[in-house]
This record gives structure tokens, C-alpha cells and sequence, in this order.
């Protein structure tokens, strides 16, 4: 049943477009963060700084903005689906909300990670115009899994919402809303992303402390916090799709 479940999920929507935004927005960083590089190019050669001197400014925009929209507008697409075809009434008429639970919780994960490894990609595109050995890019695997995984977060809370609220237009007011004030709170409160979904993909990302990019600490915890959130998210789409009018 769950299988079913997930292959619906990964195939009912056209998505072409995130993949699209993804791949633009990510290269907009990436162009940001290669241009800062080359400014100063003598410096971070003389720090031995490679691929981390291109993520501090490529991924700024991205992790605190582009992608909290993006993955939010995904869900709100999927979500405004799930309601124009009673989806979510059917499947909690046949009491299938726990497969539904797991079945979404997977599919945002995988999305995620995919997401994750594109923008991976593309550093890995940056390093080799700049001249960066391959093999360093794979430092940056852990933080990328890590922000996987805030992204995973990010995208329950939104399908929580959107089992909750039936229009596209409204559950993206709110995933613009709430992406904005992350987007706020990673720039002035760093600090206090780990406590805001939309804004822990920062966090997740150490943009803004990129410092602790490569500490196993660091790392760690934020993974902790992440999966936190991912419980919590879970269980707020089974109270959301418990409540949810038939």
C-alpha cells in the first residue's frame, strides 16, 4: 500500500519547472560566488580555500531564499492536487493516513536529495572552471546531506499546511510569508534559523557561519535539530489530514 502510495506521489505531478528554478536560481549564487572568488583569487589561493570560498557567497541566496519558495511551491502545487482530486479524502476514508504520512515524508526526502546533489553539481561545475580538484568537491557531502534534510523539514510543515488549506494561491501566500521572514531571520537573527523551518535550510547550510561548514559538531547538531523537525512535521500532517474534512 505505501509503495502505491509513493509511486502516486512521485508521478501524479509535472515538476519539470522546480527542476528548471532550481538549476536557474542555484547558477545565479553560483555566478555570485565565482565572481567573488576570481575578486579575490590571490587571497583564498594563499588560504588553500577551494570550493568552500565559492559555497560562503553561492549558496547564500539559495539556502535562505530561493529554495525555501521553490520546494515550498512545489508542495503547494501538489498539495492543490491532492484536494482538486479528493485525494486526501479517499485516503483517510480507507484509514490511510499513517502510509500517507510515510509515503509523503519519503517522496519530500527524495526530492531533496536530488535537489541537494544538483546544487552539488553545479559546485562541482564552478570548481572545475576554476580550476579546483574533483576530489575536493566531496567535502562538501555531509553539509549537502544535512541540507537535505532541512529541506525535508521545510516541505512537511508546508504539506501540513496544504492538507489544511485547499488553494494554490493560499498555501503559496503562506510558503511566500514565511519564506520572507526566514529569509529575514538568516540575514539579522542567524542564530534563531534553527528554530524556523524555512529558515534552518541557513542554518543547515552554514552560510552564515561558514566557519563551522566542515566541524562534525556542527554538523551533527544541526542534523539533530533537522531530523527534530522532521518528527514534528510528520506529526503535524497527521493531525492536519485528522482534521481534514472528508
Amino acid at each position: 500500500m505505501m509503495n502505491q502510495v509513493f509511486a502516486w506521489e512521485w508521478r501524479k505531478n509535472n515538476i519539470a519547472w522546480y527542476w528548471l528554478a532550481l538549476a536557474g536560481t542555484s547558477f545565479l549564487g553560483l555566478l555570485m560566488g565565482i565572481s567573488q572568488y576570481t575578486a579575490y583569487r590571490a587571497d583564498f589561493e594563499a588560504q588553500g580555500a577551494t570550493y568552500l570560498a565559492v559555497w560562503g557567497q553561492s549558496a547564500l541566496l539559495p539556502a535562505t531564499l530561493f529554495i525555501p519558495i521553490l520546494v515550498g511551491a512545489l508542495q503547494a502545487q501538489k498539495m492543490s492536487g491532492e484536494h482538486n482530486g479528493r485525494n486526501i479524502a479517499r485516503l483517510k476514508t480507507i484509514g490511510a493516513e499513517g502510509k500517507y504520512v510515510k509515503a509523503v515524508t519519503f517522496h519530500a526526502f527524495v526530492v531533496s536529495l536530488f535537489s541537494a546533489l544538483l546544487f552539488g553539481v553545479l559546485q562541482l561545475g564552478a570548481g572545475v572552471f576554476l580550476g579546483f580538484r574533483i576530489a575536493d568537491a566531496f567535502s562538501l557531502m555531509p553539509r549537502l546531506f544535512v541540507l537535505a534534510l532541512a529541506m525535508t523539514a521545510w516541505q512537511l510543515i508546508v504539506i501540513g499546511i496544504g492538507v489544511r488549506l485547499s488553494g494554490f494561491s493560499s498555501i503559496v501566500t503562506v510558503v511566500l510569508i514565511a519564506s520572507l521572514i526566514g529569509f529575514g531571520m538568516a540575514i539579522a537573527a542567524p542564530a534563531l534559523s534553527a528554530i524556523y523551518p524555512p529558515a534552518l535550510l541557513a542554518h543547515a547550510s552554514a552560510v552564515r557561519s561558514i566557519g563551522d561548514f566542515y566541524a562534525t559538531g556542527s554538523m551533527i547538531a544541526t542534523g539533530f535539530i533537522c531530523l527534530t523537525w522532521i518528527i514534528l512535521g510528520m506529526i503535524f500532517v497527521k493531525i492536519q489530514f485528522n482534521r481534514a474534512k472528508l
